[in-house]
């Protein structure tokens, strides 16, 4: 079972509506609304979205476009020697996150 955490859902989602992807758009929407992971009832944050993780069960050509996407973002948010920024490493874990999806599915 592939899963994903909220807030990149949650970042994944923001940057698609940037570009007006919204087909991608409703489907981080469908799985934000029915592929929570149920949490253990001894969960310290039960009812805390930010320590969620969700089932991931999106076509892989879409999560290839998010890759694509965000590694065209960290890309551009390299500084002008070409250094890594903060926003650049943020993009790079998210992009890591979801390579990590279609790596486990066999698709890479």
């Amino acid at each position: 079972m592939d899963s994903i955490d909220y807030n990149t859902l949650i970042e994944t989602r923001n940057e698609l509506l940037k570009v007006n992807n919204n087909g991608i758009v409703d489907e981080i929407i469908r799985i934000l609304k029915n592929n929570e992971i149920e949490k253990s009832a001894k969960h310290n944050k039960l009812n805390d979205k930010n320590t969620s993780h969700y089932v991931v069960d999106l076509k892989p050509e879409h999560i290839e476009e998010i890759i694509e996407l965000f590694g065209d973002l960290e890309t551009n948010s390299l500084s002008e020697k070409y250094e890594s920024t903060s926003e650049s490493i943020k993009f790079s874990r998210i992009v890591d996150k979801w390579n990590n999806i279609i790596e486990s599915q066999g698709i890479l």
